[in-house]
């Protein structure tokens, strides 16, 4: 079964490719984030050398930099389960013909499954060990960024922090299995008759859901960059850029997927005739 899905996985890798893009950005955003979550926790100072009032605005700031990370690890970690979801659900509507032919062949449902899962922990357990590895690549200008907006400590340094690491890549690898095992759970409502059909996709485009979540994200955005984001601080005005970059992110999930796909699918066509006909599809 590790052999099959391993062909599996070289096989279709131009359709992984974006996944793979995915998980390594978030495994390195999320990395990055919690190991200065955890460095913030770790700070200590001395009352011998600092003030009352000093000593206050230190602790002001610990407790800012772990509001801000941990807010930046929540919705890091939500975003990378809504896109890891869309994503493998474009690749397994893909590749729903050839699971028609395995349940042609004899396959079951849960043997097709139990390959599918096994191709995403190979995938997401590479990624995330990478996106892990270069994370701490982001903790300085990270430091600086955060110091500059009166969210980190002064005179304080962050280092890599290897449980943070280690929790990381656990952390994706749970959150993308959730998502295929969600994915899964949709291709299997399609019979085997209906999975070679052109499209079972049903409706494409953006719901009136979508619509909304897109819009409210839009104004979320427009009011952290704004005319009047000057009158917001910046704790204030980085929720809602984020909140706002999240729900247009969710919003857009259904026409950026595809798209990014094929995109990277006719990047890969020139050596490879099974991207080309992904890159066309």
């Amino acid at each position: 079964m590790l052999r099959i899905s391993l062909k599996m996985l070289i096989r279709h890798r131009s359709s992984y490719t974006g996944l793979a893009v995915i998980l390594i950005l978030a495994s390195a955003l999320l990395g990055s984030s919690f190991s200065l979550y955890r460095s913030a926790g770790l700070i200590t100072y001395s009352s011998s050398y600092l003030s009352r009032n000093e000593i206050a605005e230190l602790l002001s700031r610990v407790v800012s930099a772990q509001t801000f990370t941990g807010l930046l690890v929540v919705i890091a970690a939500g975003t990378t389960f809504l896109l890891t979801t869309q994503n493998i659900r474009f690749v397994l509507d893909g590749r729903r013909r050839e699971f028609a032919l395995t349940r042609l062949l004899g396959a079951t449902t849960a043997q097709i499954n139990r390959t599918v899962i096994i191709e995403t922990c190979l995938l997401v357990g590479m990624c995330s060990i990478l996106g892990a590895a270069l994370s701490p690549l982001l903790i300085q200008p990270y430091v600086a960024l955060m110091e500059r907006s009166s969210n980190w400590p002064k005179g304080y340094e962050a280092n890599t922090d290897p449980v943070a690491l280690i929790v990381t890549v656990f952390g994706v690898l749970c959150l993308a299995l959730l998502a295929a095992v969600a994915a899964m759970f949709r291709q299997g409502q399609i019979g085997v008759v209906d999975s070679t059909r052109k499209d079972v996709s049903g409706r494409s485009g953006l719901s009136i859901a979508r619509m909304i979540f897109g819009a409210v994200g839009a104004g979320l955005l427009f009011v952290s960059f704004g005319p009047i984001s000057a009158n917001i601080n910046f704790q204030v005005g980085t929720i809602l850029a984020c909140g706002g970059a999240t729900l247009l992110a969710i919003a857009s999930l259904p026409l950026l997927v595809p798209a990014l796909a094929r995109l990277f699918a006719y990047v890969f066509s020139l050596g490879s005739a099974g991207a080309r006909m992904v890159a066309r599809g």
